[in-house]
């Protein structure tokens, strides 16, 4: 959706002055790439609450919970979205033939209901709301995290005192005392992997959405737009801004890959996808 809205017509502006590309920008492309914009956004918090529950509270959700979760969040995602597929409407210019058409903004995109809409909606509840829900589901998980490793360390080191304190060795005591810290050390190495995965993702995230919010809300509020005396400060805004638009782009290319070099068991998970991938090609060929 980002080549279709921004790539294109900026290395293509001819191919983009047919009528269909243009009513298939105002009522497709235009409004599905904010809502995949709203959905890559919104998936994330909803993978970390996710994960916030199961290590904060111990609590999984079933498949069922999961499945019922992820339509919610794209029908409520697709109704937010509505007024997008009234914010531009084709128009034939009156340039010489050949026919050419362009799209212009409507009524209601030019209204303040609609600036209203799209800084409410897109600078807070598209961005600024989930980078805040984020870093705060982020920090209970990494909390509880550092407090687990803490009490197993202090009861590995409790335990030990214990048994060497006494007057006689427990037959079997140093065997106990050996799982013990090996499930101790096990669980250490889990919480490690879980923290790196976390902090690499989350901070990826973060910055990138981070950097989208500040551009985002200058741009729409026109910084220097108007301003004869500096028009590069408001070249620089929109600049800036089509590049930051790219952020959710990168991040969501580059979470797998994210996934993949810090999370062992997404990475055992792949490994097995593409196994049980290949097994099929090789059985559809046999």
């Amino acid at each position: 959706m980002f080549i279709l809205t921004d790539s294109i017509p900026a290395a293509q502006p001819d191919f983009v002055r047919t009528y269909w590309f243009v009513a298939s920008f105002c009522y497709i492309f235009f409004p599905m790439f904010f809502f995949f914009i709203l959905a890559s956004i919104w998936i994330v918090v909803a993978v970390t609450a996710d994960r916030y529950l199961l290590i904060v509270h111990r609590f999984k959700l079933s498949r069922h919970a999961h499945t019922l979760c992820l339509v919610l969040l794209f029908a409520s995602g697709f109704v937010i979205n509505v007024p997008h597929f009234f914010n531009f409407r084709p128009q034939l210019t009156s340039a010489p033939e050949p026919e050419t058409w362009t799209w212009e903004k409507t009524e209601y995109a030019e209204s303040e209901s609609g600036s209203r809409y799209e800084f409410w909606v897109h600078c807070i509840f598209i961005v600024l709301a989930p980078w805040m829900t984020i870093a705060a589901l982020n920090v209970g998980i990494l909390r509880i995290i550092f407090k687990t490793s803490k009490e197993m360390k202090s009861a590995m080191s409790n335990e030990t005192l214990t048994t060497g304190s006494s007057g006689s060795v427990i037959k079997g005591s140093n065997s106990y005392i050996f799982k013990f810290g090996r499930e101790v050390n096990k669980k250490k190495a889990q919480n490690k992997k879980t923290t790196s995965t976390l902090l690499t993702v989350t901070f990826t995230f973060l910055v990138l959405l981070l950097w989208q919010c500040i551009v985002q809300c200058f741009w729409m509020q026109e910084f220097h737009k108007h301003d004869l005396q500096q028009p590069q400060i408001w070249e620089g805004v929109d600049i800036s801004y089509g590049i930051a638009k790219l952020g959710i782009v990168i991040y969501s290319s580059i979470n797998c890959i994210l996934y993949f070099l810090t999370g062992s068991l997404f990475k055992r998970e792949l490994n097995e996808l593409f196994s049980n991938i290949k097994k099929s090609i090789k059985d559809w060929f046999n």
